[in-house]
């Protein structure tokens, strides 16, 4: 940067720090983020208003420069990168609810019913972990740090070891969660059902969390050149492979470990140790030599939100495993309902960031209208699809439309409502929204997803509408 404006080389900001202006209304441009990030200093400072505004004006305008894909976009423009992106995740989704239905019926699931209660725990880690990653890549990307290929592969290379660290710690606390809380709800505990509960949570986690993350890492790097805000396409799309991916590795995962019949416990056994003792200490080794992914995983805040997450994950996990044999189009649209409210809060979540890491107080009203209004017309499509296909158990009757369209429109409504003033809050607090809030906002979307869903269904039952998808 030229005259009197100059670069001053800072060390990496820790996750709880962020720069906001100052008592007396002066800038401090400075990024708490992954990275080292400079911090733009005036050597002479201007005191009079008319020339700190200018000043600023510089300042934001020099910290744009090269960036066109932060260039303000029309809500036209939002809706038809939002869309698409939404749609695909819609459909991975609905895969997803179509897979469980189906797996439902398997062995693993029969036999060992905490699987219900650790499955929204697991599809959680997309929220969790990479729409996390995803929004952190976004927020670079945004900022210009990803343009630099010798800052990129160590970054992203970086992060996809952190995200494994995590993945493997939040698959053991969340396979521990499910078996207590199964243990607390049908008074009886199994070691063998236990020990495919724990191995097969770690090999879907640890799997999962590898490939999503290099799906978000070149859908971000992409969206870059492509001149699309990764903001809109990645957390979805993130969202659209990640249940479906996850459900299914984990339904064989467990199932190969039970078909070892004498020598599953054995097995169990070995897999866990493979991914404790061993991927673990290896990642962590290398996330250790770089300060600002280290500083993200020994982020007290960070895991606060992300085991938060997961139990409330596992909250709706409870919910499903009780009413899922009563309700069984429960299945198949738990998915839907939930991904699709999930998706639309932490596209807002990520772009609420994204404006308060580059100094703009936006609060996205018109962008929040926008999302709810996407509800009514995409619930419509996904409906249409599993009316068509004949998907589970699922019938859609007039009746049944109303209905989870206005259990649809109430969960996306709380989400939206909330996550504004969330992901705000976390900013002034001080710590970094990009690492605290999608995590809570999907779980939160999982948890007023089923039990939306639950109530909608009993509703349906007691007026009348008894078909097999509600109740039989």
């Amino acid at each position: 940067m030229k005259g009197k404006y100059e670069a001053v080389p800072l060390q990496p900001l820790s996750t709880d720090q962020h720069s906001h202006p100052d008592q007396d209304g002066d800038p401090l441009l400075a990024t708490a983020d992954m990275d080292a990030t400079l911090y733009l200093s005036d050597t002479s400072a201007p005191t009079s208003p008319s020339h700190r505004n200018r000043w600023q004006a510089d300042i934001e305008f020099e910290f744009q420069e090269g960036l066109s894909s932060n260039e303000e976009q029309s809500l036209l423009k939002f809706a038809s990168q939002v869309l698409p992106s939404l749609l695909l995740a819609g459909l991975g989704t609905l895969g997803a609810g179509a897979l469980l239905d189906v797996v439902q019926h398997w062995r693993l699931f029969e036999t060992i019913t905490e699987m219900f209660i650790l499955c929204p725990a697991l599809l959680g880690l997309k929220g969790n972990l990479e729409m996390t990653f995803a929004s952190r890549l976004s927020t670079a990307s945004h900022l210009g740090r990803l343009a630099d290929p010798n800052v990129r592969t160590p970054l992203v290379l970086a992060n996809l070891l952190l995200i494994q660290c995590q993945a493997i710690v939040v698959a053991v606390a969340a396979s521990l969660l499910s078996i207590t809380m199964g243990m607390l709800v049908h008074h009886e505990f199994s070691f063998h059902d236990s020990f495919v509960v724990v191995a097969s949570s770690l090999v879907t986690a640890s799997i999962a969390s590898l490939f999503l993350g290099c799906i978000m890492a070149l859908v971000v790097v992409f969206s870059g050149r492509c001149n699309i805000d990764p903001d809109n396409v990645a957390t979805p799309i993130a969202a659209a492979l990640g249940d479906l991916v996850t459900l299914a590795i984990l339904a064989l995962s467990g199932s190969l470990l039970l078909s070892f019949g004498t020598g599953t416990v054995p097995a169990a056994v070995l897999v866990s140790f493979v991914f404790v003792g061993v991927v673990f200490p290896l990642a962590y080794r290398h996330v250790k030599t770089r300060p600002d992914e280290l500083a993200l995983l020994s982020d007290k805040a960070g895991w606060g939100a992300i085991l938060t997450a997961m139990a409330i994950s596992t909250a709706s996990g409870l919910v499903l495993e009780r009413f899922v044999t009563r309700f069984t189009g429960i299945a198949v649209l738990a998915p839907v309902i939930n991904g699709v409210g999930g998706n639309l809060a932490a596209v807002l979540a990520s772009k609420v960031s994204t404006s308060l890491h580059r100094n703009r107080r936006n609060k996205h009203v018109r962008v929040a209208f926008l999302l709810f209004g996407l509800v009514f017309p995409v619930s419509l499509i996904f409906l249409g699809i599993v009316g068509g296909l004949r998907l589970g158990h699922t019938s859609i009757t007039p009746m049944f439309l109303a209905g989870y369209n206005f259990a649809a429109m109430s969960q996306v409504g709380i989400l939206l409502l909330v996550c504004s003033r969330l992901v705000q809050g976390i900013w002034d607090r001080g710590f970094d929204p990009d690492q605290i809030a999608i995590p809570l906002m999907t779980a939160l979307g999982d948890l007023l997803g089923t039990v939306a869903l639950v109530v909608c269904f009993s509703i349906l039952w007691h007026l009348g509408d008894r078909d097999a998808d509600v109740g039989e």
